[in-house]
């Protein structure tokens, strides 16, 4: 299985900051608790989707969150077969408490071919519980994918930099509490399983595809 691991695309979240990204009011007034992309944002997804045109996905999962669909959304448009979102609210972004997930008629509305994987109910997070998160997504993959399939997965910086992709490397919870990997938005990890379950990284944090469109956001403010 060869997973490719994207973070969404700039999100009006990413510019609350005003020393590091700037401010955007409509975030503090209209969509606090599930912003959507910004224009950059959404360039940002169209030019990872065109990196990733001559990969032939065989399924791609998104966490619930606006961000992330509208970010897989523009990748896909770029496949050659058509592949619909499976929306896995274990992707989900910590700090899930602070969530307002749309409901589900409206991601049907918006993304007619979306299917959704699991229920909404995500427990507490807490470090151990989103540990046991990250896992659970991994051995979904493993179980679901055994040869050589091409799956996409986009989520959330916090919560791939610190969880899933240790899981998928097969840390252990106390290894994780001490290693994160930065994940800009729409950079692009690539991590092979193979049959025994070893996994090669071949690919960290890759932005190069995105140009000047590349955010420049440092990483103690990452959501």
């Amino acid at each position: 299985m060869n997973v490719y691991l994207v973070r969404h695309g700039l999100a009006r979240s990413n510019l609350t900051d005003p020393d590091g990204c700037g401010y955007d009011p409509v975030f503090e007034s209209v969509e606090k608790h599930d912003p959507s992309l910004t224009p950059q944002g959404e360039r940002q997804a169209d030019l990872t989707g065109s990196r990733l045109a001559g990969v032939a996905f065989d399924a791609a999962f998104v966490s619930p969150l606006h961000r992330a669909l509208s970010t897989c959304a523009g990748i896909l448009r770029h496949q050659k077969k058509h592949i619909g979102m499976e929306v896995l609210p274990a992707l989900a972004e910590c700090n899930s408490v602070h969530h307002r997930l749309m409901p589900e008629e409206l991601l049907g509305h918006i993304w007619p071919d979306i299917k959704l994987i699991m229920p909404y109910d995500l427990p507490q997070d807490t470090p151990h519980n989103l540990w046991l998160r990250a896992n659970r997504v991994v051995e979904y993959m493993k179980s679901r994918f055994p040869g050589e399939e091409n799956i996409l997965i986009v989520s959330h910086g916090a919560f791939l930099s610190r969880y899933l992709n240790a899981a998928f490397l097969s840390f252990s919870e106390a290894q994780a509490g001490g290693y994160i990997l930065a994940a800009e938005n729409c950079s692009i990890t690539k991590l092979r399983i193979a049959e025994n379950e070893r996994t090669t990284v071949c690919a960290i944090d890759e932005t190069g595809h995105l140009g000047d469109a590349v955010s420049r956001e440092p990483f103690d403010v990452i959501e």
